[in-house]
């Protein structure tokens, strides 16, 4: 086994890590004891793994992620939006740190419907670190655990960041005539908006909370 395969498995192992991290942002109930959550997080990084090795295509890994970030995320107590939100808001994000750093690390350039072949030792090691410094920055945000439920017309916004992330990767990616520079700048910039909207999240969640006290406060009284 070669060192850059040895860096791969355990940078992939460091990520289910970060994963595990970003979830706890989001939530803080398991359904689950500590020991079955941290096999589910072993069976991600094992699934994930193999995925890659076997699979090469981005948009095949994309959607791998996507699933099993999800199987995780019925780990918690939660809604169904509030899975949705934690699985779109953690994940893209992440892609965006990882597509940033293999273009500034390697002259090939991915195709969404093509393997990719990425044998950058430093760019593995660069992006698990700087995944590790997102999740620390975002967990400065304590009002997203909050269980209050989202009006739909405030989940709807929240979700088309990302989605619109997706978009613009596949509409960058699919256009031949972009240099490199430009790509990179709009990754940054698509990173900064996805992490203002984990602010946004976070304020809203804290203005929900108070507007619901406020309401049962009111209704003690009368009563």
């Amino acid at each position: 086994m070669e060192t850059y395969d040895v860096i791969y498995i355990l940078g992939n192992l460091f990520m289910a890590y970060v994963i595990y991290k970003f979830m706890h942002i989001f939530y803080s109930v398991s359904k689950v004891a500590p020991l079955i959550e941290k096999i589910a997080y072993i069976g991600y990084f094992l699934c994930i793994t193999v995925t890659h090795v076997f699979l090469k295509v981005p948009t095949i890994i994309m959607v791998a992620n996507l699933i099993l970030f999800f199987l995780l995320a019925f780990l918690y107590e939660g809604s169904f939006k509030k899975k949705v939100i934690a699985v779109f808001s953690i994940y893209f994000p992440l892609l965006l740190v990882e597509t940033t750093f293999a273009l500034l690390t390697s002259y090939l350039r991915p195709d969404p419907l093509q393997p990719f072949s990425y044998e950058s030792e430093f760019g593995l090691i660069a992006i698990r670190i700087a995944s590790l410094v997102l999740v620390l920055i975002i967990q400065g945000f304590k009002n997203i655990k909050n269980a209050v439920p989202i009006p739909n017309v405030y989940w709807a916004s929240l979700l088309a960041v990302p989605l619109g992330t997706l978009i613009m990767l596949y509409s960058i990616f699919m256009c031949e005539n972009i240099s490199r520079t430009l790509i990179i700048v709009c990754l940054v910039c698509a990173l900064g908006i996805n992490l203002l909207t984990f602010y946004l999240y976070d304020r809203l969640s804290a203005l929900l909370e108070e507007q619901m006290n406020s309401r049962l406060e009111r209704i003690q009284v009368f009563e």
